[in-house]
């Protein structure tokens, strides 16, 4: 004969909700695991794979949708695109004269190499990408030094 929820006593009620409760929690967990499973890689980008267990993948995923471990893996996206950088470099040269010059320098990452380089620079979390201000800013004012004093 089946019960009601009203005719239970306060201990099947318990265990009836407290079965209804796991229940819900497997169903969320199920969900936000397939829904966490799979990541896209946008136009334009690359995307690494960090392992929990056993770190950044060499491997480079391009465009389109790939699958992950959910709660073990995050993917990493990565800008290849061609990227311009400005920059107002002053020099001094061999009469002591001041030159200053804007120069605009047009790049882009290798994406076989993003491994490497996340490895030694990590990413941009500012406005102001890393790659620019550290990487080329001091590579063109080195340039321009080397070209206004002729050595």
């Amino acid at each position: 004969m089946k019960k009601n929820f009203e005719d239970m006593d306060n201990t099947e009620q318990f265990k009836f909700g407290l079965k209804i409760f796991f229940l819900v929690m497997l169903f969320i967990l199920i969900f936000v695991g397939l829904f966490n499973s799979f990541f896209i890689v946008q136009p334009g980008e690359r995307d690494l794979v960090f392992n929990i267990k056993s770190g950044l993948s060499d491997t480079v995923y391009g465009e389109g949708l790939h699958f992950k471990i959910p709660f073990i893996e995050s993917n990493i996206p990565m800008n290849i695109r061609v990227q311009k950088q400005t920059e107002t470099a002053t020099a001094a040269s061999s009469d002591l004269q001041n030159a200053v010059t804007d120069v605009a320098v047009n790049f882009q990452i290798d994406p076989t190499k993003l491994s490497d380089i996340y490895r030694r620079m990590g990413q941009s979390t500012t406005e102001e990408d890393y790659m620019q201000s550290q990487v080329m800013n001091p590579i063109i004012q080195e340039s321009v030094g080397v070209i206004v004093t002729g050595k």
